[in-house]
């Protein structure tokens, strides 16, 4: 249970991160289907 809450947190951490950079932006808008598969 725990470790899936931890996975739960690292996915919001990610998304965060990505979302404030401008570049990761653009990678995320080019590999939308694949990045919203792995996050």
């Amino acid at each position: 249970m725990l470790l899936l809450f931890q996975e739960f947190l690292r996915k919001i951490w990610y998304n965060e991160k990505y979302r404030a950079s401008p570049v990761c932006s653009i990678i995320l808008a080019e590999n939308e289907g694949e990045n919203r598969e792995f996050f």
